[in-house]
């Protein structure tokens, strides 16, 4: 993306396209591929379509605890951030602005509808944690979505990317060594 505008394998425009043409009010983006260099490339894309937007960026030391792939310490993308397309309307009804909690991989926003509370929670996961620090940023995670949930004054609503299959043979390739359990998941639920 520059100047406001998206390449051809981005999901933004159609992200965008269903908040701007009243399908959905809101639309959340999981792995956005959005750091603070690209915010203000998707912000304005945002704007000039009449959507709200807001972000959880993720660090770029985040980006690398996570995706450790050698001893050597080399990263092997820089995926991340959290990302909540709304309409304008929408958008008015904010009461808290976002709460950025572990590091960009959870986006919290606070709404009120005439005294009704809402509040939308955006969850990136952790695929496959099986360092010390994945293990670790997976289980920083859980805490924080537990305190969230357990903060909100009214109706939440997850939409997550949790990276969680039910057993091995649900992914399709690779090792996978889940240590925050869908069970323990809906238990903190």
């Amino acid at each position: 993306m520059a100047n406001g505008e998206t390449n051809s394998l981005s999901r933004l425009p159609y992200a965008v396209f269903l908040t701007q043409s009243g399908v959905a009010d809101m639309v959340a983006i999981a792995d956005a591929q959005v750091n603070s260099a690209r915010w203000h490339n998707v912000n304005m894309y945002c704007k000039k379509r009449d959507v709200t937007g807001f972000y959880g960026p993720t660090s770029n030391a985040v980006s690398r605890k996570e995706n450790i792939v050698s001893a050597q310490g080399t990263s092997s993308s820089t995926s991340g951030g959290t990302l909540l397309l709304m309409t304008n309307m929408v958008a008015g009804h904010i009461r808290q602005m976002p709460q950025h909690q572990t590091v960009g991989k959870q986006l919290h926003l606070s709404f009120d509808f005439m005294g009704e509370h809402f509040d939308p929670i955006v969850l990136y996961g952790v695929a496959s944690p099986s360092t010390w620090q994945q293990k670790s940023l997976c289980s920083e995670l859980a805490i924080a979505l537990t305190r969230t949930l357990q903060e909100c004054k009214g109706g939440a609503l997850v939409m997550a990317d949790t990276n969680l299959v039910w057993r091995d043979l649900d992914r399709r390739g690779g090792k996978i060594t889940v240590t925050m359990r869908v069970q323990t998941l809906h238990a903190t639920l």
